[in-house]
């Protein structure tokens, strides 16, 4: 019996991954608002294309994306989530959710603060955070139903700093697990 299901187990896996492949292959970076790939999987894999979530997710990383995690909620501070890049629909971008609607944002000597209150950030490498615009930024408040943004590698992120919020319903899904790196030991892993 448990022969059986450790084969199941493999066969399971091996034809996830093929069909994630498959889907990669055909249409990599298809709006998943017109792409029903994720109605049917609940989970849309994609490829990192840039440094600008590093350390958190590296270039060229492949990851998976649950477009299921906001069916009956909303991103949450600190979730890592995909998004349509507002500017061109055509473009789907991955950061890290800072703030949300009706909420004030402002960052100071490089710290995020959210209400007036210091936002953690264990995945900041301070290193990657020292040019002025990411040093500083005026206090602002977040519209309704709109998410701010930030890359993790804040001085090589174009992100909610310059091109501004994302509605909320350009929201695809939540970066859950890193499926494929060249870092064997990133495969499988969380991303937070």
């Amino acid at each position: 019996m448990k022969a059986r299901r450790s084969k199941l187990l493999v066969y399971f896996s091996a034809l996830f991954i093929a069909l994630s492949v498959a889907i990669y292959i055909i249409n990599p970076f298809a709006v998943p608002s017109k792409d029903p790939r994720g109605r049917v999987f609940g989970l849309i894999p994609y490829r990192i294309p840039t440094v600008n979530m590093a350390p958190s997710i590296l270039n060229g990383e492949f990851i998976l994306v649950s477009t299921f995690s906001y069916l009956s909620n909303t991103p949450a501070i600190n979730d890592v989530i995909v998004f349509i890049y507002p500017p061109d629909p055509t473009i789907s971008y991955v950061k890290r959710v800072i703030a949300r609607g009706g909420e004030k944002i402002k960052i100071t000597s490089g710290k995020v603060y959210v209400n007036n209150e210091l936002i953690e950030q264990p995945y900041l490498i301070e290193e990657n955070a020292r040019n002025s615009y990411s040093q500083n930024m005026p206090e602002q408040t977040i519209p309704e139903d709109s998410l701010f943004v930030l890359g993790d590698n804040r001085d090589n992120s174009k992100d909610s700093r310059v091109w501004g919020v994302v509605p909320i319903e350009n929201v695809i899904g939540k970066v859950t697990y890193i499926w494929y790196s060249d870092d064997y030991s990133r495969i499988g892993g969380l991303v937070h």
